[in-house]
């Protein structure tokens, strides 16, 4: 009985330290040398997931481009956001035009979501869809083109 117990307390060990291993993945990454490698060797990522951007819509008004969505964290834990770089694009997917906006908090709490709003004057006429960015990361693509509020 006491081998099956050790065998159960190894086992269970074993267990431990591959969910701290796994669970803990970015912080260990960060902090051992050649550990992100081991874990992309792995395929399992190091980095936590990005914000979401959904809910993405645009409305063509008589002041220009009015621009609404969402923005959420599906992370465990509280993370920064960047500015938004928003961009039209052409049928070719050729951007026309970019610019940048303050999201509405610098940051989100495990599972928030916030509702992010911005315009645009003048926005080009031959614009096909609108997509959405944070810094160089490209996080969400909207096809839905841009309404006309006439």
């Amino acid at each position: 009985e006491g081998s099956a117990l050790a065998g159960i307390g190894l086992a269970l060990g074993v267990l431990v330290g591959l969910s701290g291993l796994l669970g803990w993945r970015g912080p260990i990454a960060r902090h051992v040398p050649g550990a992100a490698a081991l874990y992309r060797a792995a395929g399992l990522t190091t980095e936590p997931a990005s914000l979401v951007v959904s809910g993405l819509t645009s409305e063509r008004t008589p002041d220009g481009l009015a621009v609404e969505g969402k923005l959420t964290n599906p992370n465990p834990s509280r993370m920064a956001v960047p500015r938004l770089r928003l961009a039209i694009r052409d049928a070719g997917s050729a951007t026309l035009t970019s610019w940048t906006a303050e999201a509405p908090k610098r940051s989100l709490a495990p599972g928030e979501t916030v509702t992010f709003t911005s315009r645009l004057d003048k926005p080009p006429a031959e614009g096909h869809d609108l997509s959405v960015s944070f810094a160089a990361e490209r996080v969400a693509v909207s096809d839905a083109g841009v309404r006309d509020a006439r």
